[in-house]
């Protein structure tokens, strides 16, 4: 049986940055158009379209080695996500957009922005 899910693991490679994330959901966008319908007296007139971020945000482990502020310098760099099922997700030329909050759980959340987001399968994932 092939494996869906269950973990995940968020790199920013060029500064190191790796942390394990928890089991709680991850959500990504990659991007794109979003188009809403134009209604005019006589219905749908036409649609709007304007772009949306390519993001990625969740939750990830706080574990004592872990060193939260890094987070504070990412600014257009590359960060992946790796999904249990073996997707890679890459989101480009990124920056940090979350928060800097923590809790008692020693879980953190956070969130990722760039400019474009690509949905691949892992090198070597079967």
């Amino acid at each position: 049986m092939t494996r869906v899910g269950g973990w995940a693991y968020l790199e920013v490679p060029d500064l190191g940055i790796s942390f394990e994330v928890s089991d709680e959901a991850v959500s990504y966008a990659t991007g794109g158009p979003k188009r809403e319908a134009i209604l005019g007296s006589r219905g749908v007139s036409g649609f709007s379209q304007k772009p949306t971020v390519p993001y990625v945000e969740g939750t990830f482990i706080d574990l004592p080695e872990t060193d939260f502020n890094q987070l504070k310098d990412v600014t257009n760099h590359t960060v992946t996500l790796t999904k249990g099922n073996g997707m890679l997700i890459t989101l480009n030329n990124a920056w940090y957009a979350g928060d800097y909050d923590g809790d008692s759980d020693g879980k953190r959340k956070f969130r990722f922005e760039g400019k474009t987001c690509v949905e691949a399968a892992a090198p070597g994932a079967t």
